[in-house]
């Protein structure tokens, strides 16, 4: 991922160099916080709280949304309770800051795209939404999947592994999945997650290139 220098002064000034990360090319204004080390539901009451701190951050950084994880052991349906009560209690948090909670398929049933549609459909808050990943799903078509989140996504991770000669991504199609974004009306920011063995600037650019080649083909 690439940091510019504009949120990395703001990060800075905050106390949080260490601790954000930019999944790609966007506007400071626009940013995307990741939290990376909280787990809802993992304990509700205290994770809510606990996550409340990085709505401030989210804010003071001008960051529409923080991303969190809904992952916690135990069965589609009791994971599914859990979610759902930790993101309401989130959401009413973050609600007076202006920030939005985004859910990203992120592992356990999180990974399962109509798992997310389920929790999100039951949410039903103006600031909660999803981070569909192109490249998180488990056992899931990554095509449906991302279908399943797209109504509620805030944000979307173009996460690549390798761009192959050819200037395409050699795991994922990017005309299919990005007319899936079109197609689903989607307007907001795509972040760049590279991932590869591959110099990483490099592998965002060529990112960066090919989503704009595409979507130029696309109309």
């Amino acid at each position: 991922s690439v940091i510019f220098p504009e949120i990395a002064q703001a990060a800075a000034t905050n106390g949080l160099a260490s601790k954000v990360r930019a999944p790609g090319p966007c506007l400071p204004s626009k940013f995307l916080l990741e939290v990376e080390t909280a787990y809802l539901p993992a304990g509700i009451l205290s994770s809510a709280a606990y996550l409340a701190r990085w709505g401030e951050f989210a804010k003071s950084l001008g960051c529409h949304s923080i991303r969190v994880d809904c992952r916690s052991k135990g069965n589609r349906a009791e994971v599914k309770k859990q979610a759902i009560d930790g993101l309401h209690q989130l959401c009413e948090i973050l609600e007076p800051m202006k920030v939005n909670a985004i859910v990203e398929n992120h592992g356990n049933w999180s990974s399962r795209g109509d798992w997310v549609k389920e929790v999100m459909s039951l949410v039903k808050r103006g600031n909660c939404g999803t981070l569909p990943d192109f490249g998180n799903f488990r056992d899931y078509d990554k095509y449906q999947g991302v279908k399943d989140m797209l109504p509620w996504a805030k944000a979307i991770c173009a996460k690549v592994h390798e761009i192959n000669s050819d200037g395409e991504a050699a795991h994922t199609d990017f005309a299919r999945m990005l007319k899936i974004l079109k197609q689903g009306g989607f307007k907001g920011f795509i972040g760049i997650e590279f991932e590869g063995a591959a110099d990483p600037v490099s592998g965002v650019l060529k990112t960066k290139e090919l989503i704009e080649k595409t979507l130029r083909k696309l109309g």
